[in-house]
Parts: structure tokens; sequence; C-alpha cells
């Protein structure tokens, strides 16, 4: 991990501050210190700073003596999100006598920001340095422990099979809805999609709504792939009783996908249905349901049926794609 150290040059109380406690704490931390002038370069030095702090997780901008270029590096360290830790000589925060003009005072845009003042480079100046160290590198490090453990989970995905990618995708969303009290639905016994081992069909009832889902997976999109998706909305199977006690049908299709799809193009393959998001399509159909009534009549009732097509595309990670997949879920409870 690295820190840009943004102060002024060739100064003895900066120099000694910089040797004696930002490099000791910084050591302890195991974060490499960054300061153009300690820095071995041939490049132009505007350049290299910029270089530098683009490297670097944070930075630590000491403001004694008023540099503008030290105000310049900080801001610019800012403004790529990184965190800035400011440090200033305890006289830099009051008038001087002999700075009539204020030059040397802090800056009135930074006078609101916590800045830790020093007289000289003591355990105290070390001590609130480390704490502060401590408190900014929290999130950075959890960040950073998270990217590596996203990196390793996207490392085992990659080392699967194809068959073995679509299998997991079915199997964690399966289990997602499960936990959520889905039950297993029917299976297909017409369509292009009978047998296809990437799909499964559950269902649940909320309040007076009768939800309808279908995972699928597939290595990528096609206009094959949904023409036989298209089979799955030909009716929605529900038992006489439901059909008598739901007011109506919510269908959701989640289709996973290892390629990417771009929305432009599923729009073409989908010219019937309505875009509501991003991969994201709604339509709307009367799905007629025969019955026997209680005088052991043959009787129909007409269901309004609202059908959700998700797409997830470009999986790379089993993690990624359970949070988008339970993002999904979320929204299906809520309908």
């Amino acid at each position: 991990m690295n820190c840009f150290i943004a102060s002024a040059f060739d100064h003895d109380d900066i120099d000694a501050v910089y040797d004696k406690a930002i490099c000791p704490v910084l050591a302890e931390l195991r974060i490499r210190p960054l300061r153009v002038d300690r820095v071995e370069h041939n490049d132009d030095i505007d350049k290299r700073i910029f270089q530098l702090i683009d490297q670097s997780h944070l930075c630590i901008a000491d403001l004694t003596h008023a540099r503008p270029s030290v105000y310049y590096e900080a801001g610019y360290a800012f403004g790529t999100g990184k965190p800035v830790i400011y440090l200033a000589r305890s006289d830099h925060f009051l008038p001087r006598p002999d700075d009539p003009a204020g030059n040397l005072k802090v800056h009135f845009d930074l006078q609101m920001k916590n800045i830790i003042p020093w007289t000289e480079p003591n355990e105290t100046l070390k001590k609130r340095l480390r704490s502060r160290l401590l408190h900014v590198l929290r999130p950075i490090l959890l960040k950073a422990k998270d990217e590596q453990a996203q990196s390793k989970a996207r490392s085992r995905f990659e080392a699967l099979s194809q068959n073995e990618k679509l299998l997991l995708l079915i199997t964690k969303s399966q289990s997602l809805f499960y936990s959520h009290g889905f039950k297993k639905g029917s299976i297909l016994h017409y369509g292009p999609l009978r047998g296809y081992p990437y799909h499964r069909h559950l269902r649940k009832i909320i309040k007076d709504k009768f939800i309808n889902i279908h995972l699928l997976a597939f290595q990528g999109i096609s206009k094959t792939n949904l023409e036989g998706v298209s089979w799955l909305w030909h009716d929605a199977p529900i038992t006489d009783e439901q059909a008598l006690t739901v007011g109506e049908i919510t269908s959701f299709c989640l289709i996973g996908s290892l390629r990417s799809s771009r929305h432009q193009a599923l729009a073409a393959l989908l010219p019937s249905w309505k875009p509501v998001g991003k991969g994201v399509f709604r339509k709307d159909q009367l799905n007629k349901h025969y019955y026997t009534s209680k005088n052991g009549k043959r009787e129909t009732r007409d269901l309004k049926h609202t059908i959700n097509m998700v797409f997830i595309d470009d999986v790379v990670c089993e993690n990624e794609f359970t949070s988008r997949v339970r993002d999904v879920l979320n929204q299906i409870l809520n309908v």
C-alpha cells in the first residue's frame, strides 16, 4: 500500500517530521511513503507527481509553509477519491505578527478540516498520526479485502466448465427462492425447453397474487432461446382452488447468461415486450382458466397475467450473480 506525501521541500522542520514521524508510523503499518523529491525518476516533475498520487491509496498533506503545490496535490488526491490526512505546524492556525497578510495561515477552504497540529516530530505527533491512519485505513483495507475475495471467486468460477457454471447459476438462484418460501412448480411436458437441465419452475401465493417463477441459465441469449422461453407463457399452472382465490398472476422469468447482452439487442428480439429497465421487459395478457364449479359445471375465469422477463447477463462470478438475483427476489416479494 502506498501513501503520497505532499509537503514543502528544502525545509529542515518538514524533513524532520517526515523522517522522524511520518515514515516510522507508515513503516509500522506497512505503508510505503511516496514523496516526489525522495523518489528517483527522470520524468517531468508535475507528471511524476500525478503518477505517484494515482499509484497511492491515500495522501498525507503537510500544509506548513503554505506551498500552493501542496494544496493543489491534496486537492487532486481528494478529487480522485483518495482520503487526505492534513498536518500543519501549530503556528499556522492563528494570525502571526511576522505574517500580516496571513499567507502562512491555513487557508480558509481547509480550516474546517480536522488538521493534526505539530510543534516537533515527537511521540504525540506519531500517536495522533497513527490513530488517524488507522481510522482512514479501515474502509480501504475492507475494500481491498473484498476486491481480493472477489478476484478469487472469479477465478474459481472461471475454472468451472460451461455446464458446471450453468448448473451453479440454477442451483444458487433456486436455493434463494426456496429460502423465501417458494415451492417447486410443475415439470414441462411440452415446448422446446422440455427436459432442459438448466430450468426450474417455482411458485408461491403472496396476498392475492399467484407468483409464477421460471429460472433459466444459458451460455448466451439468442433468438432460439427466447422462442423457447415464449412457450412458458401459454399458461400458468394453478389449481382450481387457486384460480378462484387469487386476484391475478404475476410471472417472472430470470434468465442468467454467461455472455453479455446489449439492451438494444434484447429489445429487438422482444418487439412485443415493453422495456421497463435495463435488461427488464414486461407485458400483460389474460389467462383463461377452466375449472369445475360447485354445481359441477365446467366454467372459465379470466385472470390478468403480468409477465416480467429479467436478464442477468455477463455472469463472471457466483457472488455477483447471487447478489443480483437477491435484488430481483426482493422486488418480487414487494410486488
